[in-house]
């Protein structure tokens, strides 16, 4: 069944254990003081499946499905997600197997149906920020189990490929910022490409991409140690296209 580590149960959330016999249940004890100080961290999806996103409290019924990539090698910060038509139903991040070494995707299924709807499932590849649609379905059935660790639902059928839709670049964050930002900048096509930087006087400072580049979607980081507090300029120009955005360095 499921694998993972639970430090905190945050209050009105449900959780479903599963368990082939008999067992005891222990739970670390962080002291009260401790575990009511303990915050869930929201992590932001990337830009281009930040409409992945299910909420859990619309849906009755739930299972699991337990997956890996076996068409293609896979990363840190890639992304399953499970859809009943255009609508996300479950979504897990690519997470550690210890046991068996491997890799894996351990993905909560949501639906108001107990058995029947069918399930279809995208990953996104955050190397090269591609979405593919896999042709593998699972039908769901209330409280299924479908894979574990040592024995995944392997997705190996990958079917289109969908790429961006649109050019440009993320909201930086933070801004103001100090001395590190962060956004992401997206190809709709294949082609020449320039992400760089510039000062209020129109003065090159940073430049990160200048040359021929795949569709896609691509982080960047920035680090302005070596810059003085101001104004700068976060400037992408492909083929007809480009974009403009201000950003603030307080130091």
């Amino acid at each position: 069944g499921w694998y993972g580590g639970l430090e905190v149960m945050a209050p009105t959330e449900g959780y479903m254990l599963s368990v082939a016999e008999g067992s005891t249940l222990t739970y670390p004890n962080f002291g009260a003081d401790d575990a009511l100080t303990r915050a869930k961290v929201e992590k932001d999806l990337p830009v281009a499946i930040s409409d992945w996103e299910v909420n859990y409290h619309d849906f009755e019924f739930n299972g699991h499905i337990t997956m890996s990539i076996d068409s293609r090698e896979d990363s840190d910060g890639d992304y399953i997600a499970v859809f009943a038509g255009d609508e996300c139903r479950g979504l897990a991040e690519r997470m550690y197997f210890p046991f068996g070494d491997s890799y894996m995707y351990s993905v909560m299924v949501y639906s108001n149906e107990t058995e029947g709807e069918e399930f279809t499932i995208k990953y996104y590849d955050s190397a090269i920020g591609e979405i593919v649609e896999y042709a593998e379905t699972i039908d769901f059935t209330s409280d299924m189990i479908v894979g574990d660790g040592f024995n995944t639902f392997g997705l190996s059928r990958g079917g289109s490929f969908s790429q961006p839709k649109t050019y440009g670049i993320s909201e930086a964050y933070p801004n103001p910022f100090n001395p590190v930002t962060s956004f992401e900048y997206t190809l709709e096509k294949d082609g020449m490409v320039q992400v760089a930087v510039y000062d209020v006087n129109g003065r090159m400072v940073s430049e990160f991409v200048n040359g021929y580049q795949s569709a896609g979607t691509y982080p960047v980081v920035w680090d302005a140690q070596e810059l003085s507090s101001g104004v700068y300029m976060l400037n992408m120009i492909t083929g007809d296209y480009s974009t403009v955005q201000k950003v603030m360095l307080i130091k």
